[in-house]
């Protein structure tokens, strides 16, 4: 077993994990969902901007306002908007619930195969460990700051946890960060191994091929435990895409357009 050899395989193995961690959500939800405007509720309001960009508030009672002024509804009207801003939020608690799940999930599976490769007294887990729970506490400390009412500020949430159009780009950046780190400390340990005496990969090599061949399998495992929600969530957004185009047929309204969804193929 070469040095050369053990390296690739050891690209090969971080590469795969940290890939199949960081995309467990693509088989999470099985429908796809873009909402295309900033969404704000909180004290018990809903506030989402249509696409000329108007300012659209929702009150529990089926009251509506755009751009501050009361808009006449019908009964049935009155109706639709109650739905909209009872499914909205229904569905934040949802959302943080999932989130705060997966990232649960992903902590775990971090650990246990970080472990595997670096043994116990690796600081990477911890730091990793120590970031997701940041993200996690961020995220419910935001929701759950008003006992009276939910908040939900997805431009709060952008600009704080990443969750926007930057997102792709700050996972690739973390998963770029995860691999250097991995791939310096296995270097470091072979080296001080091949210092020690010791130049036979063999055991080492076998480890990392076996945890690469459990690796997608145990994140699909362990992300099977939130599909149950996630199939929730999406007949809860699916639901909400509905009577957002009902609610399109009124005049004053015809430029909602927050939420799109589609069941994935």
């Amino acid at each position: 077993m070469t040095l050369k050899k053990l390296t690739v395989i050891t690209l090969a193995c971080a590469n795969l994990f940290v890939s199949s961690a960081f995309a467990s959500n693509d088989y999470q939800l099985s429908c796809n969902v873009n909402i295309s405007s900033d969404i704000l509720f909180a004290n018990k309001e809903l506030i989402v901007k249509s696409s000329e960009q108007e300012a659209i508030l929702f009150k529990a009672n089926g009251a509506v306002y755009v751009n501050d002024r009361k808009i006449t509804l019908t009964k049935n009207e009155q109706k639709l908007a109650q739905r909209y801003y009872k499914d909205v939020e229904a569905s934040v608690p949802m959302v943080v619930d999932i989130a705060v799940e997966i990232l649960k999930i992903t902590d775990l599976a971090l650990k246990e195969v970080f472990s595997g490769l670096l043994g116990k007294n690796s600081s990477l887990p911890e730091k990793l460990n120590a970031r997701i729970n940041g993200v996690t506490t961020t995220l419910k400390d935001h929701v759950y700051q008003d006992p009276n009412s939910l908040t939900f500020d997805s431009a709060h949430l952008k600009r704080n946890l990443g969750l926007g159009n930057e997102l792709t780009k700050e996972i690739e950046q973390i998963k770029a960060e995860i691999v250097s780190t991995l791939m310096g400390q296995l270097m470091v340990a072979i080296g001080q191994s091949m210092m020690n005496g010791g130049g036979d990969f063999t055991a080492l090599e076998s480890r990392m091929a076996n945890l690469a061949k459990d690796i997608e399998k145990k994140a699909k495992t362990l992300g099977d435990s939130v599909k149950e929600s996630a199939a929730a969530l999406c007949d809860k957004i699916e639901a909400l895409s509905k009577t957002e185009k009902e609610l399109r047929k009124v005049y004053e309204l015809r430029y909602l357009d927050t939420v799109y969804f589609t069941n994935k193929a």
